[in-house]
């Protein structure tokens, strides 16, 4: 059985091209959960702030301890 030169390096090619648009898919989504995770922190921050800020005789959390 022959393969020819042409018809193994498209197949190359070709899985290669798979390989990096899966890894592009890959990482667009760690970026997209990145941005979510930042977007999550930053509003518990400002959750725990408002609600510290609520009371004024109430005892103040320290959130950056």
């Amino acid at each position: 059985m022959t393969i020819s030169g042409s018809g193994s390096s498209a197949l190359i090619n070709s899985a290669q091209d798979s390989k990096n648009a899966n890894s592009d898919v890959g990482i667009a989504l760690l970026k997209k959960a990145q941005d979510q995770m930042k977007q999550q922190g930053e509003a518990m921050v400002k959750m725990i702030e408002q609600s510290s800020t609520a009371c004024s005789d109430c005892h103040k959390l320290d959130v950056y301890a």
